[in-house]
């Protein structure tokens, strides 16, 4: 699905003027790749699968209290698409038995055999591990794996990587 500039306000936390600072931005990093970002007349139509690159540069490790860490691979190659309609009913779901705001940031990266693989930082502790495994299960065949957040400084580093696609979810 294509976006114009101003529509990816409904999706992102920016202004008008950081929005049009940070295309600018973008538009240098896609110059090559018509199929996601593509001048129309006077206005940008911007794939879906790069609004991550509007999205705020830092996330607040302390603001959000981030506990687990989630590292989910699927059995088939899922699109990101696919892999993005699924987090968003799984953290749906799970905002149904977590009662103080469910955090969920997500990336979603390529595995060695070029698979789409997703990870999750939240601000749910480790014992909700289960629940958690059971609704990713529901929607495809997946390892799944979810651990407790030791080292601040190590997952400040990975928030700032670079991924094929991220999305922060409140």
């Amino acid at each position: 699905m294509k976006y114009k500039l101003k529509e990816l306000k409904q999706f992102v936390q920016l202004q008008d003027r950081a929005l049009k600072t940070r295309m600018k931005l973008v538009v240098k990093k896609y110059v090559d790749k018509p199929e996601l970002l593509k001048k129309n007349g006077r206005s940008w139509e911007i794939d879906e699968s790069i609004i991550f690159e509007f999205e705020p540069k830092n996330i607040s490790i302390k603001k959000y209290n981030f506990q687990s860490f989630i590292s989910v691979s699927f059995a088939d190659s899922l699109s990101l698409s696919i892999i993005s309609k699924i987090i968003e009913v799984v953290y749906s779901d799970c905002k149904e038995f977590i009662d103080d705001g469910l955090v969920f940031y997500y990336t979603i990266e390529k595995n060695k055999s070029n698979n789409n693989h997703i990870h999750i930082i939240t601000n749910t502790p480790v014992s909700y591990q289960q629940k958690f495994y059971n609704i990713f299960s529901i929607y495809s065949i997946c390892n799944f794996k979810m651990t407790k957040i030791f080292d601040i400084k190590n997952l400040n580093t990975y928030l700032h990587k670079d991924f094929i696609y991220k999305k922060l979810l409140k």
